[in-house]
């Protein structure tokens, strides 16, 4: 793990590109990304598409939000052990999940807040694609916030509905 840190701080790192699944299909361990909360709030299903990284990062919601204004990857609330996975599984071109966020709409909380996004699933990848200089990110959400996602954000791709 150290060895991987002191290669990414080193810029060893500079040339790997953040993969994901963009089919359903390929995903093993979908059950694992989804739990009870969202499922009652996504009776539509999930679609997949790929949005600028810096349109997803400008509505983070206050719990997210920090963690990508961080200049450093490796940091103490972070799982170093994770963020070393990530990075060699994408050195050697291995597709992960992509993280699934989700518009904090009406259907979402108590106290939603319409134009922030929450991470629900996949922080580690969405930070070290993040630190890696993704200019754009594939990423899970609700069928019934496709829309949302293309009016709000730039060119935006629907992969899979």
């Amino acid at each position: 793990m150290e060895e991987v840190i002191r290669l990414f701080n080193h810029g060893h790192f500079a040339q790997v590109e953040p993969i994901f699944h963009r089919s359903f299909n390929d995903i093993d361990d979908i059950d694992e990304h989804i739990n009870a909360p969202v499922q009652r709030i996504i009776p539509e299903g999930l679609s997949i598409i790929e949005v600028p990284m810096d349109d997803l990062v400008q509505h983070f919601d206050e719990l997210y939000a920090p963690i990508v204004r961080e200049p450093h990857l490796f940091r103490r609330d972070q799982i170093r052990e994770t963020l070393c996975e990530i990075l060699l599984e994408w050195e050697e071109a291995v597709p992960l999940t992509p993280p699934m966020v989700l518009f904090r709409d009406k259907h979402f909380q108590a106290h939603p807040m319409p134009n922030k996004i929450w991470v629900h699933d996949g922080k580690h990848r969405l930070s070290v694609a993040h630190a890696l200089g993704a200019e754009r990110i594939v990423v899970i959400v609700p069928t019934h916030q496709v829309e949302q996602f293309s009016t709000t954000f730039n060119d935006v791709i629907v992969i899979e509905e």
